[in-house]
């Protein structure tokens, strides 16, 4: 019985250690003195997000999660405040949010994850948002897309401590996108 269990936990282990992320960088990474602005006066700001991914997704359910980091990082840049409907706001902003994940990769995944990750697995994961900001007459519209590479094999276990975990990995990556839009809505004057 204790071999068992010992065998579970190195199982255990060597799935959840045996991956590493690596990010795309393809935006830049933003600097706080272009993020951070405080104003007294505050832009009050209101959002609609929509998500478009294959069957199978939550899809309102994800473009509340959009919604939930573009209004993170509206708060934490210091410059709006998020009201509840168009009438009540200075700027209005329109999203969407994209998954283009393909369904068959669970295949892949699946030896993986049954040959303990001898088997290697890549996925890169795409953060693709559209957005369109309007405030008063004036309105534009920007495309931001960013990536974060999954890669499940045995080796990553050296790797996985020195890139960061997936999880965390994709929140710093999804983060940079949205501060990313905030600092090219402060350039464009929205802000």
């Amino acid at each position: 019985m204790k071999t068992f269990k010992k065998s579970i936990y190195a199982m255990i282990v060597i799935l959840a250690f045996g991956c590493a992320t690596f990010k795309g960088n393809k935006l830049p990474l933003v600097q706080q003195d272009e993020y951070i602005h405080l104003k007294k006066e505050k832009v009050k700001v209101f959002s609609r997000w929509k998500y478009e991914a294959p069957q199978g997704i939550d899809a309102v359910a994800m473009a509340a999660v959009h919604k939930s980091w573009f209004d993170k990082a509206m708060i934490e840049s210091g410059c709006c405040e998020i009201v509840e409907g168009p009438k009540e706001a200075q700027l209005v902003i329109d999203g969407i949010g994209f998954d283009n994940t393909s369904p068959w990769l669970a295949l892949p995944r699946i030896f993986n994850a049954s040959s303990l990750t001898v088997i290697p697995f890549w996925q890169t994961v795409t953060f693709e948002l559209k957005v369109s900001a309007s405030k008063g007459n004036k309105s534009n519209s920007y495309e931001l897309k960013d990536t974060v590479t999954l890669v499940s094999w045995l080796p990553m276990i050296f790797v996985f401590p020195f890139t960061g975990g997936p999880t965390k990995n994709k929140e710093e990556v999804l983060l940079n996108t949205y501060q990313t839009l905030v600092v090219n809505l402060r350039k464009d004057g929205y802000l």
